[in-house]
């Protein structure tokens, strides 16, 4: 009877928890995320005994029921035993938040049981967990009291895909489901305050988990909690769907693109969560060997789009075997602590906007202050759209001496080239009032706008290099300033191939000031556009890592220390390089070169 009233008296709890979830008010909901929208950077970490062998977490195990299919190159058995050599001597908690402090990031996210169903800390709900190691200590407990003693936000990711578990989606997953579930809980429990639930998606149906259960619980433990939107995101298409209250109360407080910096959204809260090792296979979640590790400018310049783009960035280190960081993970996490603390003002507090990200750059708010965070220049020149506040101040947070000029048009900033921080230049813009509105068009002014421009001379220019012209007569296609021709709208498509290039012939040798392409986006490439008088004798003028929809660029040439407007130009060439060396194709839709004749 007593056992019947207290299992009731839980029900009871747990439906509060779960209406309160529902309940919760936009002023309530903003209070409780006012934390995190402040905190922009975190850091993740994933670790457990596939360190051992150097290979993905999870995902190299052989054996992923109902799920993608990864590598998948260690036998089960192989890789369910690594546990018993897992001895990291040296793991150092104190070490790891000091770390995190010093990087300047204010929360960390940490892996407690991953698809493989490794549980890094001491669970009485099974076996499979570090206490059953040669190492035996619980590292969650280690590191969650290490980061409240430093004011770290504490968080922990739980997969509740498990790849391991006898019951893992068996007999309506039941037993699964109370396991955990218990998990969760101890979790929730066990270690102090935990300010994160980060989920990594499930696989099955919505009748084979109790997520009302589920919520309700963490809500219960952890009130002030937030929690990702992949505690009910499916891997696959479900055969059933969720009621409309289900659904809003697994949605989860962010969004989490992962492996990208997400679109500019500043309607909704999102956190970015990448790698800091890249890999050919697209992993480098936990320690591998084998991959690369991104350098310090990519990595200051995934933060500022990020926090521009009105999200934040949760970046991710493998730790080795042994206990310790890589090196040149240290390092590079090291010297972005120094770089925050002369421009933590231009970061940490702020939201996206008012104007929305190019890959010129970006800008993010707070107050009566704008900072303009720009990567790429049209010489010395920065265009940006109207701005309803006035501009009352500028100041050049890097070093140099803006000139500002603010009409109805716009705003334009001038910064001589040797003043131009080669990673990111930060310019600090005090308004009149603080900002009103968030603009929801791109920021930069076309080049049609801008006078140095002139106007388009590539009307009757023919293109070569494709395989499928919008204009069949003669060698080449014409190029039309406002036409969208067949072929899936593009005017130029090129063969498949690891180079692929095209050339646009002018007919004459003109004066080019600048280029704008439409196209079909390819990420991961090597991307350049080159000029030529005779065709053979090439300038390159611009460079990027991918080809976006739309990329203008001013084409320059350096006069008396500083980047005008104006190349002689007869021929253009945009060619993209398959780093991987895999074939990839150019589609362009409209191209349009302005200058003078």
């Amino acid at each position: 009877m007593r056992t019947t009233k207290i299992y009731a008296l839980l029900t009871m709890m747990l439906m509060i928890a779960y209406a309160s979830l529902l309940a919760e008010t936009d002023a309530e909901k903003n209070s409780r995320m006012q934390w995190w929208r402040d905190a922009k950077f975190g850091l993740f970490i994933h670790w457990g005994p596939s360190s051992i062998i150097g290979k993905e977490i999870s995902w190299c195990r052989v054996g992923h029921p109902a799920d993608h299919k990864g590598e998948q190159i260690v036998p089960a058995e192989e890789y369910d035993n690594l546990y018993k050599q897992f001895n990291p001597v040296k793991f150092n908690a104190d070490e790891w938040m000091d770390l995190a402090k010093e990087a300047g990031m204010k929360y960390v996210v940490i892996i407690c049981k991953h698809h493989d169903g490794f549980a890094m800390f001491h669970t009485k709900l099974s076996d499979y967990n570090i206490a059953n190691t040669p190492f035996k200590r619980d590292v969650i407990r280690e590191l969650a009291d290490a980061a409240h003693k430093r004011g770290l936000k504490f968080g922990v990711y739980y997969s509740t895909r498990d790849w391991y578990h006898p019951d893992y989606l068996k007999d309506g997953n039941v037993k699964y489901n109370d396991f955990y579930e218990g998990q969760v809980r101890e979790l929730l429990s066990n270690y102090g305050r935990v300010d994160v639930m980060w989920f990594d998606h499930v696989s099955g149906n919505w009748k084979d988990y109790t997520f009302e259960r589920l919520f309700g619980m963490i809500k219960q433990l952890q009130p002030g909690i937030l929690i990702n939107n992949r505690g009910a995101r499916f891997v696959f298409k479900t055969e059933d769907k969720p009621t409309p209250e289900l659904a809003k109360m697994v949605a989860g407080d962010y969004d989490t693109p992962e492996q990208t910096i997400g679109k500019f959204q500043v309607e909704s809260d999102w956190e970015s969560c990448m790698t800091m090792t890249k890999c050919v296979d697209g992993g480098g979640w936990s320690y591998r060997p084998d991959g690369k590790t991104i350098n310090l400018s990519e990595c200051i310049r995934t933060l500022v789009s990020c926090v521009t783009g009105g999200g934040n960035l949760l970046l991710n280190v493998g730790p080795m075997p042994t206990g310790e960081i890589m090196p040149d993970q240290v390092q590079n996490l090291k010297e972005i602590g120094k770089w925050l603390a002369k421009y933590g003002q231009a970061v940490y507090g702020t939201r996206g906007g008012p104007y929305v990200s190019g890959r010129w750059g970006g800008t993010c708010y707070s107050g009566n202050k704008v900072y303009l965070h720009v990567f790429e220049w049209r010489g010395d020149n920065l265009s940006l759209g109207p701005m309803k506040e006035k501009i009352v101040g500028a100041k050049v947070l890097t070093g140099g001496e803006a000139k500002v000029t603010q009409t109805d048009k716009g705003v334009d900033v001038i910064l001589p080239k040797s003043q131009q921080d080669t990673v990111d230049t930060i310019i600090e813009l005090t308004l009149d009032r603080p900002v009103s509105e968030v603009q929801k068009v791109a920021a930069e002014r076309p080049l049609s706008d801008e006078p140095a421009c002139g106007t388009i001379i590539s009307e009757g220019a023919m293109v070569s290099g494709g395989t499928e012209r919008a204009d069949k007569n003669g060698t080449g296609a014409a190029l039309f300033k406002a036409e969208r021709p067949a072929n899936n709208g593009m005017v130029i498509r090129t063969k498949q191939d690891v180079a692929p290039s095209v050339v646009i012939d002018l007919g004459k040798v003109k004066q080019a000031t600048g280029v704008r392409i439409e196209s079909q986006p390819i990420s991961h490439a090597e991307v350049t556009i080159s000029v030529s008088e005779d065709g053979t004798s090439w300038t390159t003028v611009a460079t990027a890592d991918s080809l976006v929809p739309v990329w203008e660029k001013l084409v320059t040439q350096l006069q008396a220390g500083a980047e005008v407007p104006g190349r002689k130009t007869r021929y253009l060439k945009l060619e993209a390089k398959s780093p991987r060396q895999r074939p990839i194709g150019l589609a362009l839709r409209h191209v349009e070169i302005y200058g003078k004749e």
